[in-house]
């Protein structure tokens, strides 16, 4: 059986180890394929995870102003041909309706 063992560290406040003991006490009563499945999870989470000393980028808004604009005619339907493609009238694919 897969044992599910979450280490807690002395930085972690009041909180972060009750969530801790919760995850845990809920993982004990899984089955061992879905205790797997946790344990995969969180080591997914982990690996994504930034560290905390590691600041974000941050993002400049407006980089792209002025480079593009949006066409007047944005949200005029599309011409027949060209909306049979996408929904499969015109080349047969795509579940065409026959």
């Amino acid at each position: 059986m897969l044992a599910l063992r979450l280490h807690l560290t002395q930085q972690d406040g009041p909180t972060m180890s009750s969530i801790a003991r919760r995850i845990a006490e809920i993982a004990a009563a899984l089955p061992p394929d879905k205790q797997a499945e946790v344990l995969d999870f969180v080591e997914f989470l982990k690996a994504r995870a930034r560290p905390s000393d590691v600041p974000t980028p941050g993002r400049r808004l407006g980089t792209l102003a002025g480079q593009w604009t949006v066409p007047d005619d944005f949200d005029a339907p599309l011409p027949s041909d060209l909306q049979g493609y996408f929904e499969g009238d015109a080349d047969g694919v795509l579940g065409a309706r026959r």
